[in-house]
């Protein structure tokens, strides 16, 4: 018992660790425990069935916004690809009419899988389409890819059965710019061809990595740049195009037919959107 120096004595609770057993006391002034039971501020669990409810609303939720998601990511991707190669096809133009020569860009599907494409310019002593120098080949965001718009491929508004039996065809095309800076499907009067023994396409003592295209289309059928340079282009997810059925009808749908500015060398808005 302490004592205070009114002379009035106060009881105070023991300390814990000296011999008391219980983890309760009473504060003798107010009489009110000081500790409570620590099992009455327990929350009882979830039962079954408000879990239950709670996964269906979330579930509900995803099914409501996910495609608005899924939207919203491939538009990204959808803008940030046409964004790339049309800044390829205004360099390209750029590059023909300041050396006064040919250029283009080459678009193809790469050893890893994803669309590729180069900003080139002919090489007047072999004759032959190069690489430009200070314009590194450049892959499209996502998925995407682009196919090259040609009487093999589409007839009158639509697409051709070509686009099911020559997939790579398709997918592997070139842009061609005159030095005036028009659009031309040939050079002087020629297919255009590419210089294949450079590191893009593995030759020149390319490592792996520098390596981005095979030189030759799956048959084998020569350099993939012996074709007449096309006017427009379709933009499509090729993770999808590629294991459809039906790719002509699919492409009807869901490809976006762009063409090329003959002024600018650019691409024009798609008319959907």
């Amino acid at each position: 018992m302490k004592k205070r120096s009114d002379n009035q004595s106060t009881d105070y609770p023991p300390s814990p660790g000296y011999g008391v057993a219980s983890t309760d006391y009473t504060d003798f002034e107010s009489g009110q425990s000081a500790i409570r039971n620590p099992q009455s501020t327990i929350r009882p669990a979830f039962t079954i069935i408000e879990l239950l409810v709670a996964i269906s609303i979330i579930s509900l939720v995803l099914t409501i916004t996910m495609p608005g998601i899924i939207k919203l990511f491939t538009a990204g991707t959808d803008l940030q690809s046409r964004n790339v190669i049309s800044g390829m096809l205004g360099a390209a133009r750029a590059a023909a009419i300041e050396n006064q020569s040919y250029a283009g860009v080459h678009v193809q599907i790469g050893t890893d899988g994803k669309c590729w494409a180069a900003v080139m310019q002919l090489d007047k002593v072999s004759g032959k389409f190069v690489p430009v120098s200070g314009f590194p080949p450049k892959s499209m965001p996502g998925d995407m890819a682009f196919g090259g718009i040609s009487s093999d491929y589409v007839s009158g508004s639509h697409y051709t059965n070509d686009v099911n039996t020559d997939r790579d065809g398709f997918t592997t095309f070139n842009v061609i710019f005159s030095p005036d800076g028009s659009l031309t499907g040939r050079v002087n009067g020629n297919l255009p061809q590419i210089e294949t023994d450079v590191k893009i396409f593995g030759g020149d003592g390319a490592t792996p990595k520098q390596k981005i295209w095979e030189p030759c289309l799956p048959a084998g059928t020569g350099p993939t740049l012996d074709e007449d340079g096309v006017r427009a282009i379709t933009a499509f997810h090729y993770k999808t195009f590629k294991v459809m059925p039906d790719r002509q009808s699919w492409l009807e749908k869901n490809g976006q037919f762009l063409c090329i500015n003959p002024y600018t060398g650019k691409l024009l808005p798609d008319e959907q959107e």
